[in-house]
């Protein structure tokens, strides 16, 4: 996950610099914020085609360009809720705000549907009665640990090759 701060410009920020934020960002956004924090307005990459496309220069400020109407979530909202809202109305991102208007996260939509990482079984040696070292498992359900003891000892007999 990135920092917020990289998604951050000022609203007397050059287009050029909104730009290089959203490059650097890598999440297609800018976020138009004061002194404060508050957040005033969202820049997507569409936003810079557009006034492109308008002739705006590369010296215009982000203020002009930005979009004020921005959909923003509460600091309440849990990754389930802002994937649920961003699936609905098909965002790529959104920001989530405190009551005073204060920027507090950028939910991704990339990030949120990563899948999570799960702890993968570990197979350990550890000694037996009566044998050299032979592998135990552990980390699995006890109906996998049993098969992949019986399916050891079949292979290999109990000793490790």
């Amino acid at each position: 996950m990135r920092d917020l701060v990289d998604y951050l410009v000022r609203p007397d920020a050059s287009l050029r610099e909104v730009i290089q934020i959203i490059d650097r960002g890598a999440a297609q956004i800018a976020l138009v914020v004061d002194a404060k924090n508050k957040l005033l307005g969202v820049i997507t990459d569409g936003d810079i085609r557009r006034a492109m496309l308008r002739n705006e220069s590369l010296m215009g400020l982000a203020e002009s360009i930005m979009f004020r109407d921005f959909r923003a979530l509460p600091t309440t909202a849990t990754e389930e809720e802002a994937l649920a809202f961003m699936r609905l109305e098909k965002l790529h991102q959104i920001p989530a705000i405190d009551e005073q208007g204060r920027l507090v996260r950028l939910f991704l939509l990339e990030e949120l549907i990563k899948p999570k990482k799960t702890p993968k079984p570990s197979r350990h040696y550890g000694r037996r009665r009566g044998q050299a070292f032979a592998p135990t498992y552990t980390g699995l359900p006890q109906a996998d640990a049993a098969c992949w003891r019986k399916a050891a000892a079949r292979n290999h007999s109990g000793a490790v090759h």
